[in-house]
């Protein structure tokens, strides 16, 4: 449980002094009106709150996920390492999925070729990642599948969402 509170802490600091260095930078730009610095410090910590929870409610499907496969099919994997593996999950997804989908979209079109390629490139990127912490392949290829399955699940229903925002 102290690793969580630890994580959450580091979030928080992180991302306050990146929105305090972005608004510094933003007010030193407009020359015009120089904020007090108590107030920067007060609105980055508030932005990075709210951040910090969206980030968490992320990092908390993956987690939630994956604890349920291994409770479900008995895998007796810690839960911190499943924690580590949801957190390497939500940075690929927020740094990297995005220019892996664009270029298969780009590529094929958002066709039936497009869902299977994005699902298996996925696959195999969840199960490197899980193999970073020696688990069996077996267990890899369970865990990669079911946040493949959760990823897929997501993607058609944007789709759907898309096409229901366009009639």
């Amino acid at each position: 449980m102290s690793l969580f509170i630890i994580l959450i802490i580091c979030m928080l600091i992180f991302f306050t002094i990146l929105f305090f260095l972005f608004m510094h930078y933003v007010s030193k730009k407009n020359d015009d009106y120089e904020e007090k610095l108590y107030i920067k410090v007060i609105v980055s910590f508030i932005f990075s709150i709210i951040i910090t929870v969206v980030f968490l409610f992320f990092i908390g499907i993956v987690f939630g996920s994956t604890f349920l496969t291994n409770l479900f099919f008995h895998f007796h994997i810690d839960w911190k390492i499943i924690l580590y593996i949801s957190l390497l999950i939500i940075i690929y997804s927020f740094l990297f999925d995005h220019i892996f989908v664009n270029v298969i979209q780009l590529t094929f079109g958002k066709s039936h070729l497009f869902f299977i390629l994005i699902s298996f490139i996925r696959l195999f990127i969840f199960f490197g990642i899980i193999q970073i912490f020696s688990i069996s392949i077996r267990k890899s290829i369970v865990f990669s599948l079911v946040i493949a399955l959760l990823l897929l699940l997501n993607d058609f229903y944007d789709l759907k969402e898309k096409e229901k925002k366009k009639q």
